[in-house]
């Protein structure tokens, strides 16, 4: 095994001017890790691994500080690609707890301060929402869903711990809903 620090102009496997890699050569085709720029992409800079002989882009960070995982254009911050069912976990050893939090920037009172968004292709279908109330200590939980093109509230978790499905929730505690009764034809 050997760390190798070298220029490169190896053009018909990666670009760039600098290859930080880590081959161990006694394996056919070579095995290993090498970072460095990517294509004519300057600014994106790849993890890509190799197992006898095939390398494949394991991550990349581009200048501007978004991280592709299984994509080397990220088009946010952290953006997971596979070409099928994709899995991310997130996993606390032993007994500790694992947590997952959205966290908004600078305290919004009064609107929607945080969303998880469920998309298929372009089009998102479902929503589960914070809506900071007045005080930046009180928040409501809105659900969404999209219904033949109409994106819409359709449920509503006062801070008060209230319920609304299809209506805001009121201010006497409890479960409000909306219900359409249907009656078929005999």
């Amino acid at each position: 095994m050997s760390i190798v620090l070298e220029p490169t102009s190896n053009t018909s496997d990666i670009d760039g001017a600098l290859t930080i890699s880590m081959e161990d050569s006694n394996i056919t085709g070579g095995t290993g890790i090498r970072i460095n720029t990517y294509g004519s992409q300057s600014d994106v800079y790849p993890l890509i691994t190799r197992y006898n002989g095939t390398s494949s882009v394991g991550f990349v960070v581009r200048g501007d500080g978004n991280v592709g995982i299984g994509t080397t254009a990220p088009s946010n911050k952290l953006h997971v690609y596979n070409a099928g069912n994709t899995i991310v976990d997130i996993e606390a050893g032993g007994s500790n707890e694992a947590h997952l939090n959205i966290t908004s920037g600078a305290t919004r009172l009064n609107t929607d301060a945080s969303k998880l968004n469920f998309t298929s292709g372009a089009t998102t279908n479902a929503r589960i929402e914070q809506i900071v109330g007045a005080a930046a200590n009180t928040a409501n939980l809105a659900f969404y869903t999209n219904n033949a093109g109409t994106f819409a509230e359709r449920m509503r978790i006062s801070a008060a711990g209230n319920v609304g499905i299809g209506v805001t929730p009121s201010t006497h505690g409890g479960l409000d809903a909306r219900f359409v009764t249907q009656v078929a034809d005999t």
